[in-house]
């Protein structure tokens, strides 16, 4: 996932996940200052996953960013078998 650091003097990021739609948000990652991306490698294919981003100063933190849903898929090979 990707986003836009709109703030110039944070301490970092805290990325939160949540599973279902009714689940709360969950912190999943701490991020340093000056951050825009993270790969969730947690996922499970076939598994519907939300995600917002926070950013804080302190004990301080933003509001969440606007909600990213998506659904890993298992990728398709060829095989290469005869």
């Amino acid at each position: 996932m990707t986003w836009m650091d709109n703030s110039i003097d944070e301490d970092g990021f805290l990325v939160e996940r949540r599973v279902d739609q009714a689940d709360p948000y969950l912190p999943l990652a701490t991020l340093p200052s000056n951050s825009v991306t993270y790969v969730d490698t947690s996922v499970q294919n076939g598994v519907t996953y939300c995600y917002r981003v926070r950013a804080f100063r302190a004990s301080s933190y933003s509001n969440p960013s606007n909600e990213a849903c998506a659904m890993p898929n298992p990728s398709t090979s060829s095989g290469g078998g005869r």
